[in-house]
C-alpha cells in the first residue's frame, strides 16, 4: 500500500511533539530554554514567519503551548519542523536513533491504518444505494 512520506513525517513529528508536551507539564523551564532558541537570533530573522509564529507560541500559558504542540492541521504540521522545542527540550529519546526510528515506524502504521480506513469508507459509499 502506496501512503503519502509527507503524512507519515507530519505524523512523526507530531509523536515527538507529543512527548515534549508531557516532559513540559513537569518542567515547564523548557519554554525559557526554547524562547532563548530565538533570542539569540538577528533580529531581522522576525520577518521570517515561522519564527514571528513560534515567538508568539512561547508567549501563550503553559496548556495552551502543549494543546499547540500536539494539534492537529496544517499550522502545526507547517510549523513543528522549525520546532525551537526540539533544540530547548533537551529529551534524550528524541536524539536517540533507535527511538527515532521506532516514532517514524508507529507514524507510518498510523498512516497505514488511515490508509485502509480511509479506503473502505469509499469503497463503502459506492456500493451504498
Amino acid at each position: 500500500m502506496d501512503i503519502n512520506q509527507e503524512t507519515v513525517n507530519d505524523l512523526a513529528k507530531r509523536l515527538m511533539h507529543r512527548i515534549i508536551a508531557r516532559k513540559l507539564a513537569t518542567d515547564p523551564a523548557m519554554i525559557a530554554r526554547a524562547k532563548a532558541e530565538y533570542a539569540g537570533m538577528d533580529p531581522s530573522n522576525d520577518e521570517i514567519r515561522h519564527v514571528r509564529e513560534w515567538k508568539r507560541i512561547l508567549e501563550l500559558d503553559l496548556a495552551e503551548i502543549r494543546r499547540f504542540l500536539t494539534s492537529r492541521g496544517e499550522r502545526g504540521d507547517w510549523l513543528r519542523p522549525s520546532s525551537p522545542f526540539v533544540f530547548a527540550s533537551e529529551i534524550d529519546a528524541l536524539g536517540d536513533v533507535p527511538t527515532r526510528r521506532r516514532i517514524w515506524r508507529a507514524a507510518k502504521r498510523v498512516a497505514i491504518t488511515k490508509a485502509r480506513r480511509e479506503m473502505e469508507a469509499a469503497r463503502m459509499a459506492q456500493t451504498a444505494p
